[in-house]
């Protein structure tokens, strides 16, 4: 069983149901190209623009209570520094209110190494499919915190970003 190949699968079957198909048929046109650095920028921005498209829909059906991503735009030179020699670069999404996270943590305390991370899955693949002609490799870490600071170990609240 390869995990990362049944998360690309199962990202690849959620995006459509997060996007529209105008949004699937933009990103098509890009594939198996070798991109120059306007076509890489154009690429990039299909790729920031259909993942704003699935954090919008995250909330609109009820996945999350609010996502949002950083606005990684204003940073100019780094996303230059991406299209000319494909540089790293990093999105953060904080989703709150994920109605899987519980799901997530039980399954992960209890040893299971495959758990409902929709959001994440169809992210990655919408990220990867718009940037296909860049030879780019998407990596997605997911991490836990509690936005709400208490010295008290009840009031413990965990968000995923």
């Amino acid at each position: 069983f390869d995990r990362k190949k049944f998360e690309v699968l199962l990202g690849n079957k959620l995006l459509p149901l997060f996007v529209t198909p105008a949004s699937l048929d933009l990103i098509s046109t890009a594939k198996n190209q070798s991109l120059s650095k306007n076509e890489r920028m154009k690429a990039f921005d299909a790729g920031l623009k259909l993942t704003d498209e699935i954090i919008a829909n995250l909330v609109v059906y009820g996945f999350v209570a609010a996502a949002e991503r950083n606005n990684i735009e204003n940073e100019e030179e780094k996303v230059s520094d991406w299209a000319d020699d494909l540089s790293d670069l990093q999105l953060s999404i904080p989703l709150d209110g994920d109605i899987t996270l519980n799901s997530q943590i039980l399954l992960q305390e209890q040893g299971f190494r495959l758990y409902p991370d929709f959001g994440r899955f169809a992210i990655t693949s919408g990220l990867q499919q718009s940037l296909q002609g860049t030879k780019q490799v998407i990596t997605a870490d997911e991490y836990y915190m509690d936005t709400n600071y208490s010295t008290d170990p009840d009031l413990f609240e965990v968000k995923q970003v």
